[in-house]
């Protein structure tokens, strides 16, 4: 793996991210880019729900349909789509909103893991769409949801992994919340590359542009995690370690001092 930088493109107040494929490259072998998911948030049709009353009626027939996976897909894509309508349409003003969001909770996770991958994607544009409007209020749904999509970056489908792959970014670049660091940490352990690849990807990701207030409470985690890459069975996990270590040294020296002085001196010539 490459050591510069990884390339990134301003939007929305963020930074861009493609580990796992170019813009380019993902695209033509069947998988989805962050182009892809922007071009869905854009392309929505807003819904006007104008009383409390009625966005709980609306979120209970969602509820209702994406609890049943014998359901059409197609009604199952369109229920998803509707979240989006609805919150294009202004619901998040209304007082009842977080909590019915979080009642969906459960079904996210039945469609983010659905048989269909047009269910699967539509369920990932989805929640990277709600995460880029709530910011840190979206914390408790992302700490539900994001151990399950995890697990699809293992899929043999490649439409099913770099939608997860994509997800897993979006959210993590506009959640910032501490509850989210031991979450993703617990996968840099993973018997899975491809997992232990994109844990350490978003870790980067993170330590670049999540402010130091959001990872003080877990910097001992960080710094273990940091520690057991650099001698990861993989090169690319390695390779990533590294920029990670060095991300970690911007906001923490001292502790990042510390995992130097804890290396050999090859481990220690890898890193500099």
């Amino acid at each position: 793996a490459p050591q510069t930088k990884p390339s990134r493109v301003a939007i929305n107040g963020g930074h861009k991210l493609r580990p796992l494929s170019s813009k380019s490259t993902g695209a033509s072998a069947g998988g989805i880019t962050e182009d892809d998911f922007e071009k869905a948030f854009i392309d929505i049709s807003p819904t006007t729900i104008s009383s409390s009353r009625q966005a709980e009626e609306e979120f209970t027939k969602i509820k209702e349909i994406l609890s049943n996976e014998r359901n059409d897909w197609e009604q199952r894509v369109k229920a998803l789509r509707k979240i989006r309508s609805m919150v294009v349409g202004g619901i998040m003003s209304l007082d009842n909103f977080n909590h019915e969001l979080r009642g969906l909770e459960d079904v996210f996770c039945i469609s983010v893991k659905d048989l269909r991958s047009q269910v699967c994607r539509e369920c990932c544009i989805t929640l990277a769409f709600l995460a880029t409007k709530l910011g840190s209020s979206f914390s408790h749904t992302a700490e539900i949801v994001l151990p399950t999509i995890f697990g699809l970056l293992v899929s043999s489908a490649k439409i099913i992994s770099t939608s997860a792959s994509v997800c897993i970014n979006i959210i993590l670049r506009h959640t910032q919340s501490y509850r989210l660091i031991p979450v993703l940490l617990s996968y840099t352990s993973s018997k899975a590359v491809f997992i232990r690849r994109q844990a350490l990807l978003s870790l980067e990701e993170i330590l670049r542009i999540w402010n130091r207030e959001s990872m003080t409470k877990h910097v001992a985690l960080i710094k273990d995690s940091i520690i057991k890459a650099i001698s990861d069975a993989d090169g690319e996990v390695r390779a990533t370690a590294r920029k990670v270590y060095w991300a970690f040294n911007e906001h923490f020296p001292k502790e990042a001092a510390v995992i130097m002085n804890t290396l050999d001196s090859a481990k220690q010539r890898m890193l500099k």
